[in-house]
This record gives C-alpha cells, sequence and structure tokens, in this order.
C-alpha cells in the first residue's frame, strides 16, 4: 500500500510540475535566439557541451576493411587436435572455427559466406547453410 501512495504521489509530482519546467525552458535566454548555430552556441555556453566519444583510428580502420558479408572458395582448410578447423580462402584470408560443431564441415572449393555478426563477431556459412562462429587467424 505504501508503495503505491509513493508512486501516486511521484506521479502527481511530475504531473503538477512539468508544466512548469517546459515554461522555464521556454523563457530561457537561449530560446529566444533565432539563429540555429547562435542559439545552440547559448545552450552549449548555458549547460555545457556533451562528451563526444573518441573511436581510436585503428578501430575504424578496422571496420572498414571488413565488409559486412564475403564470399569465398575454400582453398585448403585442416583440422585442429580438438575437431575444429582452419581455413584459408581463395582471398588469402584465414579463419579458425570456435567451436566444435560436427555438422558444419567443408571441404577444398567449397563456397563459403562469412558474415559479420554481434559485437564483432563472424560467422562462416557453409554450402549447405550452416553457421559457425569463427575468427579471422593471425
Amino acid at each position: 500500500m505504501r508503495k503505491i501512495v509513493r508512486s501516486l504521489t511521484a506521479v502527481s509530482w511530475l504531473v503538477l510540475t512539468f508544466p512548469f519546467a517546459l515554461a522555464a525552458a521556454d523563457t530561457h535566454d537561449c530560446a529566444q535566439i533565432t539563429h540555429d548555430g547562435q542559439r545552440l552556441a547559448c545552450y552549449d555556453a548555458a549547460f555545457g557541451k556533451p562528451v563526444r566519444a573518441v573511436v581510436p583510428p585503428a578501430a575504424k580502420r578496422k571496420t572498414e576493411s571488413q565488409p559486412a558479408e564475403e564470399s569465398a572458395a575454400v582453398s585448403s582448410v585442416r583440422s585442429t587436435l580438438d575437431g575444429r578447423f582452419i581455413a584459408t580462402l581463395a582471398n588469402g584470408k584465414v579463419w579458425e572455427q570456435l567451436e566444435r560443431d560436427a555438422v558444419a564441415r567443408i571441404e577444398l572449393g567449397d563456397s563459403v559466406t562469412i558474415r559479420r555478426a554481434l559485437l564483432g563477431s563472424y560467422l562462416l556459412v557453409t554450402k549447405e547453410g550452416i553457421t559457425t562462429r569463427v575468427r579471422q587467424a593471425r
């Protein structure tokens, strides 16, 4: 019951104070400036500029160099001791399987597709359409 009363009190406070907050925003000196650039400069001076995220140049280059999807033929394939594969594609890139998956099989000459996935990960799609997680070998 106390939680309900607190919630209702908070909502009531917001409903009652919101119009005054809007009116205060309209009466700020910066709100009277009609030129967009000058108005923005006024607000920046009054409230500060937002912090801009800095992206290191190396990270930019890495994402620009990798397309979202690329297909190539398998020019060589070998197995690791734990049953995963390492495939070299016709474009010279080497991809290592991250998880052992007996269903995802590739052979010499197969056409495979590498797709960019979430959070910088990659998927290899076999000619049968089966996907498995891979990473570019160094």
